[in-house]
Protein backbone atom coordinates (compact mmCIF):
# COMPACT_ATOMS: atom_id res chain seq x y z
CA UNK A 1 0.00 0.00 0.00
CA UNK A 2 1.32 3.46 -0.91
CA UNK A 3 1.61 6.31 1.60
CA UNK A 4 2.36 10.02 1.54
CA UNK A 5 6.06 10.73 1.90
CA UNK A 6 6.62 13.46 4.48
CA UNK A 7 9.85 14.56 2.82
CA UNK A 8 8.49 15.18 -0.68
CA UNK A 9 4.76 15.22 -0.08
CA UNK A 10 4.39 12.66 -2.86
CA UNK A 11 3.13 9.11 -2.90
CA UNK A 12 5.83 6.54 -2.27
CA UNK A 13 5.82 2.82 -1.79
CA UNK A 14 5.05 1.57 1.69
CA UNK A 15 8.76 0.84 2.07
CA UNK A 16 9.40 4.60 2.33
CA UNK A 17 12.07 4.50 -0.37
CA UNK A 18 11.90 7.30 -2.94
CA UNK A 19 12.63 6.57 -6.56
CA UNK A 20 15.41 8.40 -8.41
CA UNK A 21 13.11 11.05 -9.86
CA UNK A 22 11.67 11.89 -6.44
CA UNK A 23 15.13 12.06 -4.90
CA UNK A 24 16.31 14.32 -7.71
CA UNK A 25 13.27 16.62 -7.44
CA UNK A 26 13.62 16.88 -3.66
CA UNK A 27 17.38 17.14 -3.18
CA UNK A 28 18.89 18.56 -6.39
CA UNK A 29 18.06 22.24 -5.60
CA UNK A 30 19.60 21.87 -2.12
CA UNK A 31 22.74 20.32 -3.61
CA UNK A 32 23.04 23.07 -6.23
CA UNK A 33 22.85 25.78 -3.54
CA UNK A 34 25.68 24.20 -1.57
CA UNK A 35 27.87 23.59 -4.61
CA UNK A 36 27.24 27.06 -6.02
CA UNK A 37 28.40 28.70 -2.79
CA UNK A 38 31.65 26.78 -3.09
CA UNK A 39 32.38 26.90 -6.82
CA UNK A 40 30.86 30.26 -7.65
CA UNK A 41 29.81 28.96 -11.06
CA UNK A 42 26.29 27.77 -11.79
CA UNK A 43 27.18 25.18 -14.44
CA UNK A 44 29.90 23.66 -12.29
CA UNK A 45 27.56 23.60 -9.29
CA UNK A 46 24.82 21.89 -11.30
CA UNK A 47 27.24 19.20 -12.47
CA UNK A 48 28.47 18.54 -8.92
CA UNK A 49 24.89 18.49 -7.62
CA UNK A 50 23.66 16.08 -10.28
CA UNK A 51 26.53 13.67 -9.65
CA UNK A 52 25.96 13.84 -5.90
CA UNK A 53 22.20 13.25 -6.12
CA UNK A 54 22.75 10.25 -8.40
CA UNK A 55 25.18 8.88 -5.83
CA UNK A 56 22.50 9.48 -3.21
CA UNK A 57 20.08 7.34 -5.22
CA UNK A 58 22.44 4.39 -4.72
CA UNK A 59 22.51 4.88 -0.95
CA UNK A 60 20.08 3.17 1.38
CA UNK A 61 19.04 6.24 3.36
CA UNK A 62 15.43 6.91 4.32
CA UNK A 63 15.48 9.52 7.11
CA UNK A 64 15.63 13.13 6.00
CA UNK A 65 18.33 14.03 8.53
CA UNK A 66 20.57 11.20 7.33
CA UNK A 67 19.99 12.14 3.69
CA UNK A 68 20.72 15.81 4.36
CA UNK A 69 23.89 15.04 6.32
CA UNK A 70 25.17 12.60 3.69
CA UNK A 71 24.37 14.95 0.80
CA UNK A 72 25.89 18.01 2.49
CA UNK A 73 29.11 16.15 3.03
CA UNK A 74 29.31 14.62 -0.46
CA UNK A 75 28.43 17.87 -2.27
CA UNK A 76 30.90 19.90 -0.21
CA UNK A 77 33.73 17.49 -0.87
CA UNK A 78 32.91 17.15 -4.57
CA UNK A 79 32.72 20.93 -5.01
CA UNK A 80 36.01 21.46 -3.18
CA UNK A 81 37.62 18.81 -5.39
CA UNK A 82 36.16 20.54 -8.44
CA UNK A 83 37.62 23.94 -7.56
CA UNK A 84 40.97 22.35 -6.74
CA UNK A 85 41.09 20.59 -10.10
CA UNK A 86 39.86 23.78 -11.80
CA UNK A 87 42.68 25.70 -10.18
CA UNK A 88 45.23 23.29 -11.64
CA UNK A 89 43.51 23.37 -15.03
CA UNK A 90 43.48 27.19 -15.06
CA UNK A 91 47.17 27.32 -14.17
CA UNK A 92 48.04 24.89 -16.99
CA UNK A 93 45.92 26.83 -19.47
CA UNK A 94 47.57 30.13 -18.49
CA UNK A 95 51.02 28.60 -18.87
CA UNK A 96 50.26 27.14 -22.29
CA UNK A 97 48.24 30.06 -23.73
CA UNK A 98 50.00 32.75 -25.75
CA UNK A 99 49.98 36.17 -24.06
CA UNK A 100 47.73 37.65 -26.76
CA UNK A 101 45.08 34.96 -26.14
CA UNK A 102 44.41 36.04 -22.56
CA UNK A 103 41.43 38.38 -22.27
CA UNK A 104 40.95 41.02 -19.63
CA UNK A 105 37.58 41.17 -17.92
CA UNK A 106 35.88 44.55 -17.38
CA UNK A 107 37.06 46.32 -14.27
CA UNK A 108 33.68 46.13 -12.58
CA UNK A 109 33.50 42.37 -13.00
CA UNK A 110 37.04 42.02 -11.73
CA UNK A 111 36.34 44.03 -8.58
CA UNK A 112 33.08 42.19 -7.91
CA UNK A 113 34.62 38.75 -8.37
CA UNK A 114 38.00 39.39 -6.76
CA UNK A 115 36.87 38.95 -3.18
CA UNK A 116 34.97 35.72 -3.90
CA UNK A 117 37.97 34.34 -5.75
CA UNK A 118 40.25 35.24 -2.85
CA UNK A 119 37.97 33.40 -0.44
CA UNK A 120 37.93 30.32 -2.70
CA UNK A 121 41.73 30.36 -2.92
CA UNK A 122 42.05 30.61 0.85
CA UNK A 123 39.57 27.73 1.27
CA UNK A 124 41.69 25.64 -1.11
CA UNK A 125 44.67 26.26 1.17
CA UNK A 126 42.90 25.14 4.34
CA UNK A 127 42.74 21.62 5.67
CA UNK A 128 39.74 20.01 3.90
CA UNK A 129 37.82 19.40 7.13
CA UNK A 130 38.17 23.06 8.11
CA UNK A 131 37.02 24.21 4.67
CA UNK A 132 34.01 21.85 4.83
CA UNK A 133 33.09 23.10 8.29
CA UNK A 134 33.23 26.77 7.28
CA UNK A 135 31.34 26.23 4.03
CA UNK A 136 28.55 24.21 5.61
CA UNK A 137 28.24 26.68 8.49
CA UNK A 138 28.02 29.56 6.01
CA UNK A 139 25.29 27.59 4.22
CA UNK A 140 23.24 27.90 7.40
CA UNK A 141 23.69 24.50 9.03
CA UNK A 142 23.26 24.42 12.79
CA UNK A 143 25.91 23.01 15.11
CA UNK A 144 23.85 19.82 15.45
CA UNK A 145 23.55 19.46 11.66
CA UNK A 146 27.28 20.07 11.28
CA UNK A 147 28.04 17.41 13.86
CA UNK A 148 25.83 14.92 12.03
CA UNK A 149 27.06 15.78 8.53
CA UNK A 150 30.75 15.72 9.44
CA UNK A 151 30.54 12.99 12.09
CA UNK A 152 31.79 15.26 14.87
CA UNK A 153 31.14 15.37 18.58
CA UNK A 154 28.38 18.00 18.93
CA UNK A 155 30.13 19.50 21.97
CA UNK A 156 33.28 20.25 19.92
CA UNK A 157 31.67 21.92 16.89
CA UNK A 158 31.97 25.46 18.28
CA UNK A 159 35.65 25.00 19.07
CA UNK A 160 36.33 23.49 15.66
CA UNK A 161 34.55 26.40 13.94
CA UNK A 162 36.61 28.91 15.94
CA UNK A 163 39.83 27.11 14.96
CA UNK A 164 38.77 26.96 11.32
CA UNK A 165 37.94 30.67 11.34
CA UNK A 166 41.35 31.49 12.85
CA UNK A 167 43.07 29.32 10.24
CA UNK A 168 41.07 31.04 7.50
CA UNK A 169 41.97 34.48 8.80
CA UNK A 170 45.65 33.58 9.12
CA UNK A 171 45.74 32.16 5.59
CA UNK A 172 43.89 35.18 4.21
CA UNK A 173 46.26 37.64 5.89
CA UNK A 174 49.26 35.65 4.68
CA UNK A 175 48.02 35.79 1.09
CA UNK A 176 46.39 39.23 0.94
CA UNK A 177 47.49 41.26 3.95
CA UNK A 178 44.96 43.26 5.95
CA UNK A 179 42.64 44.10 3.03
Amino acid sequence: MDSVNLITGSLTPASGVMNSEELFARWYPHAVRIAWRITGERAQAEEVAADSVWKLARQNLTQESAIRAWLNRVVTRAALNEIRSGSRRDRYERLSAPASATRQTPLDDLIAGERAQQVREVLRGLHPEQAELLLLRSAGLSYRELATALELNPASVGTLIARAQKAFEKEYRTRYGNR
